[in-house]
């Protein structure tokens, strides 16, 4: 008879997942009955799941997928969902000065799905070299006066990674960004072990070239554990229903339930307390901007994010 273990799944590829035994990996298929909810889910098992395992030499099923304390989520198209990683504590939003250059909404979309997923955030801002302190300042206050930790970093220069590491302290965090905003050189500086690949920026698109080809979930020396997955070229929000979109910007929540309409959108109605906090400038503008764009994803209007992005 074969024994069921309980594991912890640390890296996902196209046909087999990969689950860590009492500290040795095994390489896992799924069973058949995992699939159950294929027309809702592209992949029933995400890294960061804990599992229950069949083993059999090096090798191994997985039978089970315990409950997820949290799970990141994007749309993948005809209704379904991808699940990307399964109960992170912290997800970790990497953006650079130049070379790409830093997009408040791509910051605003995850910040979201943050919230939405009952997760912690935090962002880095990395090149910071390519700037004077106070231009970085400048692009960081607005995610720190929404009390989300921040920051400023230069993986060139070794800079603020003492930061990073008290941010991401003993938790599973989850990076993301686009392509060449310096994910893996973050990592690397965090533990140079890791020796984590690092492409260069394409010239003629200004954005950085994939070098991640598979989410994995990774340990630092410090004790962390990082899920590190490829760029992305959409992030689609799922399971959000538009009503409830205001409730996951921090800074218009305060407003949300208090329009004289109880249905109001925020968007064309009249006496609508969230676009009066933006005429008075208690809610940023570009803000409240995001918030649009994402309502009319969610109504339908199949607004996507630029091709040359990650997301």
């Amino acid at each position: 008879m074969v024994d069921t273990v309980e594991g912890l799944v640390v890296r996902v590829d196209r046909r087999v997942c990969h689950v860590e035994v009492a500290g040795q990996a095994y390489t896992c298929a799924l069973r058949g009955h995992l699939f159950e909810f294929e027309e809702e889910q592209t992949r029933p098992v995400a890294v960061g799941d804990r599992v229950k395992v069949q083993l059999q030499g090096e090798q191994g099923a997985i039978e089970e997928v315990l409950p997820r304390r949290t799970q990141i989520l994007r749309g993948a198209g005809r209704g379904k969902v991808q699940i990307i990683a399964a109960n992170v504590d912290l997800l970790v939003i990497v953006v650079s000065v130049k070379s790409p250059p830093l997009r408040r909404g791509m910051i605003d979309r995850l910040l979201v799905e943050a919230e939405s997923s009952g997760v912690g955030a935090a962002v880095v801002l990395n090149k910071s070299d390519l700037c004077s302190a106070e231009e970085a300042e400048a692009l960081v206050d607005p995610y720190r006066r929404l009390g989300y930790a921040v920051a400023v970093v230069s993986c060139l220069e070794g800079r603020g990674m003492e930061a990073v590491a008290e941010i991401m302290g003993n938790r599973l965090s989850m990076l993301v960004g686009h392509s060449g905003v310096g994910k893996s050189s973050l990592l690397n500086a965090l533990d140079p072990e890791l020796n984590v690949k690092v492409g260069a920026i394409s010239r003629r698109r200004g954005m950085g070239r994939h070098t991640t080809t598979h989410t994995a979930l990774l340990l630092l020396r410090s004790g962390a554990r990082v899920v590190d997955c490829p760029g992305m070229r959409e992030f689609s929000l799922a399971g959000i229903e538009p009503a409830d979109l205001g409730a996951f910007f921090r800074d218009m929540a305060p407003f949300h339930n208090q329009c004289k309409y109880p249905t109001c959108t925020h968007h064309h109605e009249p006496h609508c307390a969230v676009k009066q906090a933006v005429t008075d400038g208690q809610i940023a503008e570009p803000r409240y901007e995001s918030y649009c764009k994402l309502l009319d994803e969610l109504h339908g209007g199949g607004e996507r994010m630029p091709r040359h992005g990650s997301f």
